[in-house]
């Protein structure tokens, strides 16, 4: 195994990744709840690897000059409270 190069593939959609990896193509790190239902009807199963402290980052981008509906601007006050360390560049200065 140790001859074995990795290849690392970026994904636009999950799904996508989801269906290589339960055909056996690979292994991947990714939120447990985008995994749950694999998960519980054991299509994918989760390996017993302490990853340790990972950390991700999350970016959030929108149009400055585009109207923002309240649902929109709502989920992101929610994901800013939620995800924390978040530093507002408008009112950086």
């Amino acid at each position: 195994m140790k001859n074995i190069a990795p290849r690392i593939l970026d994904f636009s959609s999950s799904r996508g990744m989801l269906n290589l990896i339960k055909r056996g193509m690979g292994i991947t790190v990714c939120p447990e709840v985008a995994v749950e239902k694999e998960l519980s009807d054991r299509s994918l199963v989760r390996l017993p690897w302490d990853l340790g402290g990972m950390q991700a980052s999350v970016l959030m981008i929108w149009h400055a000059e585009k109207w923002c509906s309240p649902v929109l601007g709502r989920f992101m006050e929610i994901a800013r409270e939620v995800l924390g360390n978040y530093s507002d560049p408008e009112t950086e200065a």
